[in-house]
C-alpha cells in the first residue's frame, strides 16, 4: 500500500483498539513541516469473522495525495479486491450550471429517474443561516445516493456560490468497477439523466485550493474579530514594529481547519491565487 498510494511506510502507525470487527489496525498520518499530523486513512485486518480480508479506507485528504489512480486500479484488480464505497464529485465553483433550485427542477422533471419509480429526495435547508443547503436524492440503504450541496458555504464562506454534485456508490446489490478510479467523470455523468453534461475534466488541485482559500479567509475573519484589537494594542506598545508583535504571537503548527491543506504540497501556498489554472 505504501508503494501503490505513495504513502511512506513510516507514515503508517499502530493504533489501539479494534475497528469494525477487525482486531489489527494501522493509520496513515502525513507529518507536516511544522509538527502537524494529518490523518490520511487506515488499514485493518484480523478477526474471526473477517474471513482473512484486509480493509483499506482513505479520506479525502488521503485520496488527494494519490498521483496515479491507474496504479491503484491495477493493484486492486491483481489482488482480487473489491470496492465497498466510492464517492465521485463535480465542483461548480460559480454555481451557474447547477445549484439547489436547479437540482429540485431536475428532480421534478424526472431527471434523477433511470427506470421505474423516482428515488426519494430530501432538502436540508439552512434557513438563511449561510451554512449551506443540501439536496439528497436516493438512500444509502439502497447503495446509491446523490448529494448536491453548497460546498463553499459549508466550508465557511456564507457568500460563496460554489456547489458540489456528489454521487456515493456502495457495494450493495452491485459490483463497483475499478475503472471508476480512472474514468470518474464518465461514471458521474452516467449516474442520472440530468448529470449527462458533467463529463468534463476534473481538477483536484483547483478544488483543494478553493477550499483552502475559503478556510484561510474564514480564519482571518475570526482572528480579526477575536484578536484584532489586542494586536492593534500590541502594535502601539511595540511602536509599529509588526515583526516584534508576530514573534510574540506565532506558534508551531496550523489551525485545525487548515491542517489538511498544509499537508498537501503547494496547496496552502496557492490559496491566494486559487483561480489561476495550474
Amino acid at each position: 500500500m505504501a508503494d501503490v498510494f505513495g504513502f511512506k511506510r513510516k507514515w503508517w502507525e499502530r493504533t489501539s483498539g479494534h475497528w469494525s470487527g477487525y482486531v489489527q489496525r494501522r493509520d496513515a498520518f502525513y507529518p507536516g513541516g511544522r509538527g502537524e499530523r494529518v490523518h490520511l486513512g487506515l488499514a485493518a485486518w484480523g478477526g474471526e469473522n473477517q474471513r482473512g480480508t484486509l480493509h483499506v479506507s482513505l479520506n479525502g485528504t488521503g485520496v488527494a495525495r494519490i498521483s496515479d489512480f491507474g496504479d491503484v486500479k491495477a493493484w486492486g484488480e491483481s489482488v482480487h479486491a473489491w470496492i465497498t464505497r466510492v464517492d465521485v464529485a463535480h465542483d461548480g465553483f460559480e454555481g451557474r450550471t447547477v445549484n439547489i433550485e436547479t437540482a429540485r427542477r431536475w428532480y421534478e422533471g424526472g431527471g434523477f429517474t433511470n427506470s421505474g419509480r423516482p428515488p426519494a429526495a430530501e432538502l436540508i435547508d439552512d434557513l438563511g443561516s449561510g451554512r449551506g443547503k443540501t439536496f439528497y436524492v436516493g438512500k444509502r440503504a439502497h447503495g446509491k445516493v446523490c448529494r448536491i450541496y453548497e460546498k463553499g458555504k459549508k466550508e465557511g464562506d456564507p457568500e460563496s456560490p460554489w456547489v458540489r454534485v456528489e454521487v456515493e456508490w456502495r457495494r450493495k446489490n452491485r459490483a463497483i468497477p475499478w475503472d471508476i478510479l480512472v474514468r470518474p467523470g464518465e461514471f458521474l455523468a452516467g449516474a442520472y439523466p440530468c448529470l449527462g453534461y458533467l463529463c468534463e475534466r476534473q481538477d483536484k488541485i483547483r478544488t483543494l485550493r478553493r477550499a483552502g482559500s475559503i478556510n484561510y479567509e474564514g480564519m482571518v475573519r475570526n482572528l480579526r474579530l477575536s484578536g484584532g484589537k489586542a494586536i492593534n494594542a500590541m502594535l502601539h506598545v511595540e511602536k509599529g514594529d509588526a515583526g516584534a508583535v508576530v514573534t510574540q504571537l506565532v506558534r508551531d503548527g496550523y489551525p485545525k481547519r487548515l491542517e489538511p491543506f498544509a499537508a498537501m504540497d503547494g496547496i496552502l501556498e496557492g490559496v491566494r491565487d486559487e483561480d489561476v489554472e495550474p
